[in-house]
């Protein structure tokens, strides 16, 4: 990674760069709905909410491993299979988010090569975003991932203005061309988090190992109805099924790829 740069800019100028990149690509930013933030389609700057925003309910990862993901169709004699990605700028993805990403890169680029998320990846930006506080959930104090990692402009509030420190050379590149940024020398300063939550991850691989067949897991079982709901909101959960859909009529085959969970009975 190339050397970051540090600059500048007025929050009364964000509106406009935003909306300049509108142009050339799909933007997606937390917005506020019942309550909850999630990434969602903007048309304009003025339909991101930041106001309030500590996470988004969802993480990032849909974006590169979207769930019912149609990888291959066959029709009319002709296969057609699922290979291009738009580009697209996610902004405010939090530092924790950041590291899961990183996560989920080792798995999906590592030693068998997804195309399928490795070019949803390659046509994405990440502008990430610091925490001015920390949420009454989050302990990334304990995980060491408050630290912002693999983005390519990292944004810090800093009153009517952000400090944004590049992380890649397409960062740097759209905000020098924007003319709307400031150079400085200086980095961000980050606030200091105070977190309500802790975890004790000394020695925790091997407390895992030593209790793989500890009666704490049969209790929480006994409570587990099989919603999936905890792994579809993890950060890092990546397993999937393959599905072919046959219409013999039509003479149509389509294969999908969905997320799977290995808290649902049939995983295994």
């Amino acid at each position: 990674m190339e050397k970051p740069v540090f600059y500048v800019i007025k929050k009364l100028d964000l509106s406009e760069f935003m909306d300049l990149l509108l142009r050339h690509y799909s933007v997606f930013a937390p917005v506020e709905s019942e309550g909850e933030h999630n990434f969602r389609r903007i048309r304009s700057w003025g339909d991101a909410d930041l106001r309030r925003y500590v996470n988004t309910e969802f993480p990032p990862k849909k974006f590169f491993h979207p769930d019912g993901l149609t990888i291959m169709e066959f029709s009319g004699g002709k296969v057609r299979e699922s290979k291009g990605a738009e580009k697209i700028i996610i902004f405010g993805v939090r530092p924790c988010d950041t590291h899961a990403l990183d996560v989920l890169d080792r798995v999906m680029t590592g030693g068998y090569l997804d195309h399928y998320y490795k070019n949803r990846r390659d046509s994405a930006l990440i502008f990430a975003l610091n925490c001015a506080q920390a949420g009454e959930n989050c302990f990334c104090g304990s995980m060491g991932t408050s630290e912002a990692t693999g983005f390519d402009l990292l944004f810090t509030d800093a009153g009517s203005e952000f400090h944004v420190e590049t992380g890649s050379e397409r960062g740097r590149k759209l905000a020098e061309k924007s003319g709307l940024f400031r150079r400085t020398e200086k980095a961000a300063a980050k606030a200091k988090l105070k977190f309500r939550k802790a975890i004790n991850t000394e020695n925790l691989g091997e407390v895992m190992r030593s209790s793989f067949s500890g009666g704490f897991w049969e209790e929480t079982a006994k409570r587990c109805v099989s919603c999936a709901s905890c792994t579809n909101v993890c950060p890092t959960c990546y397993c999937f099924d393959v599905n072919h859909e046959n219409s013999l009529g039509d003479k149509k085959v389509k294969i999908t790829r969905t997320w799977s969970y290995c808290m649902l009975r049939p995983f295994t």
